[in-house]
């Protein structure tokens, strides 16, 4: 989902061992894949070697793909620390599970380095309805640990307040400078439209885009639709 609501007017480049990310068509988007050595052990293009030139072309937004062994670790917060805005797939049951294995073998990342991480957003299938849904939204702790603020409540079928953000608002704050009613607001009209994806059965990673575009290019004009509850046409 994360990956149809980028501004449209961004850099995107994404590092994948296989390609298997989709995003929408209008998007300023550059897909890299990796390449297996030859028979002489030569030509190979690692996910680190991507990186470097990922660089070299000026992205906003870098998006690696999934994070299984050292190698992508690394390269994953080689990204984070060059300052760019970093996103990853990475298999785990919850947000616990995930610096459990980030920092444990055979992928080995330091817990010093973990707090670089903003979010960790934990998605599951739910066997016995067949829905997808997120499961968890963590933020990661200056000790390497995961706060789990929202948490997915089966019976509800809907997020519930977990435990007080203890970073991320801090975070927000520092780089944005809004007040916490400012942050508050700009969530609660991005839920609105979320909300309006939804109810109108906006579902494509084209449509999405489409209509987060215009969210971001063109607020005013989307938040008329979003009001009205009337399709963006």
């Amino acid at each position: 989902m994360l990956r149809e609501l980028l501004p449209p007017n961004q850099r995107i480049i994404s590092i994948e061992d296989t390609r298997e990310l989709q995003l929408p068509k209008f998007l300023h988007w550059v897909p890299m894949n990796t390449r297996l050595p030859n028979a002489e052990g030569k030509g190979e293009v690692s996910m680190g070697h991507l990186l470097v030139n990922s660089l070299r072309m000026r992205p906003d937004r870098i998006l690696v793909g999934e994070v299984r062994r050292a190698r992508e670790a690394e390269t994953l917060f080689e990204a984070i620390h060059t300052g760019h805005s970093v996103y990853a797939t990475f298999h785990a049951n919850n947000s616990e599970e995930a610096v459990k294995r980030l920092t444990n073998a055979p992928i080995d990342v330091p817990k010093i380095m973990l707090p670089a991480i903003s979010l960790i957003i934990v998605q599951f299938r739910n066997r016995r309805t067949g829905l997808r849904r997120t499961f968890q939204i963590a933020e990661v702790t200056e000790e390497g640990e995961a706060n789990v603020i929202m948490q997915y409540d089966t019976k509800k079928d809907q997020q519930v307040k977990h435990n007080k953000s203890t970073t991320f608002y801090d975070t927000l704050r520092l780089y944005t400078g809004y007040t916490d009613k400012e942050i508050d607001d700009e969530l609660a009209e991005k839920q609105e439209v979320l909300r309006y994806l939804v109810e109108q059965g906006i579902q494509s990673v084209d449509e999405v885009g489409k209509v987060i575009a215009e969210y971001y290019t063109n607020k005013a004009n989307l938040m008329k639709f979003v009001k009205m509850n009337k399709r963006f046409a």
